[in-house]
């Protein structure tokens, strides 16, 4: 009787030590799950929809090259138009349709990322906003959202200190968009660094893109406009009543003007500048640039990347890191993955996470805009930055 307690004992393990063996190796063979949600449609589309492109590249090449872990991403993808409600929505369906996601990748707007942001982080997931550059989204989302892209507190501070140190500008002019967010976020940081460089803020002036009667006031005794704007579409419009009304100097801006095709559009408007997340341009020779310009165009031809599909594709390239960086494929591993992270090589430059901090330390590129083509002016690491 002993013996074949015993035996069946034995048996019994053997059974079980396959059974784990086998769920280790069902295991390792599963796809990681990671969400993207971009606006594809919509008023945010000329930024979103590129976004979107390059996170697909970034999967597509992980995958290509043996993965995570050994293991392919899996991509649960909810584009969205640019409704609110509607992001909401889709963000509630992405995760409870899905209840193995990793984490999510998505969007270039404060607003987007708030409307999709309380499902994600009540399933404890890691939310990595593209391009959504406000410095106040991780206090407003906590432990769960990081940033892949400057806050706007730097770019704005590197628009100032250009203006004030290239430019030897001592007077400006701010006309913001006030209904919008990013808009205001953006123009009260350059006001506060520029004001820290010892310049003078001549006025602030509220403008509405849909307004068509052609009245503007005009920035008397300035020396440089700074026009805030959710959009280059939405900065055009006020760019070309500006220029109707007389006002031919120069209009700085922020990353929301980085759409190169509204600028083609255009070829007669120039003495425009502004901020944004990389150059990737022909004479950018960085390698890593360079590869990436021809896989997007190899990817989708006739099409060339923005800074917006870079960053996009860096935050899946920071998905990678942050999880083989763990040891762990886990919605836990990729949190704390994140926050080990330094000095992570991306098209977008070099990211880290300083302790504690969920938005990462990167330069910003100053772009100018004559005649419909883009000129890369310059990168700056700005040393007076307001606090979020």
């Amino acid at each position: 009787m002993v013996a074949v307690r015993l035996t069946g004992i034995l048996a019994a393990l053997v059974i079980a030590c396959g059974s784990t063996v086998a769920a280790a190796a069902q295991d390792a063979e599963k796809a990681i799950e990671i969400g993207t949600m971009f606006n594809t449609t919509g008023m945010i589309a000329p930024l979103g929809a590129p976004s979107d492109k390059g996170a697909k590249l970034a999967i597509a090449e992980i995958n290509d090259n043996g993965g995570v872990l050994g293991r392919k991403l899996l991509q649960k993808d909810a584009p969205t138009n640019s409704v609110l409600s509607d992001i909401h929505a889709a963000s509630h369906t992405l995760v409870s349709d899905n209840p193995d996601l990793v984490g999510v990748v998505g969007f270039v707007d404060s607003g987007s990322v708030l409307a999709a942001a309380p499902d994600i982080v009540d399933a404890k997931m890691t939310f990595i906003t593209s391009g959504a550059t406000s410095p106040q989204l991780p206090s407003e989302v906590p432990t769960y959202l990081y940033l892949a892209c400057f806050g706007d507190n730097v770019q704005a501070a590197a628009a100032a200190q250009w203006v004030y140190e290239e430019q030897k500008a001592r007077y400006v002019t701010v006309y913001v968009e006030t209904d919008k967010l990013y808009p205001r976020l953006l123009q009260g940081y350059f006001r506060a660094s520029f004001e820290m460089y010892g310049g003078v803020v001549r006025a602030v002036h509220a403008v509405d893109p849909s307004d068509r009667t052609g009245k503007i006031q005009l920035p008397h005794t300035s020396d440089v406009v700074f026009l805030s704007t959710e959009s280059a579409e939405n900065a055009l419009v006020i760019i070309k009543k500006l220029r109707e009304h007389g006002y031919e100097g120069l209009i700085v801006g922020g990353d929301g003007y980085d759409a190169p095709e509204v600028w083609a559009e255009n070829p007669d408007i120039g003495e425009i500048v502004y901020t944004t997340h990389a150059y990737l341009g022909e004479s950018n020779k960085n390698e890593q640039v360079r590869a990436f310009v021809s896989a997007y165009e190899a990817a989708y031809p006739g099409e060339k990347p923005t800074a917006f599909a870079a960053l996009a594709y860096d935050a899946i390239g920071l998905v990678k890191a942050a999880i083989e960086g763990a040891g762990d494929a886990t919605r836990e591993g990729l949190l704390n993955g994140l926050g080990g992270i330094e000095d992570y090589q991306g098209v977008t430059g070099l990211i880290s996470y300083p302790q504690g901090s969920r938005i990462p330390v990167k330069s910003v590129t100053i772009m100018g805009v004559d005649k419909g083509n883009l000129n890369f002016l310059g990168e700056i690491t700005p040393r007076l930055v307001p606090t979020p």
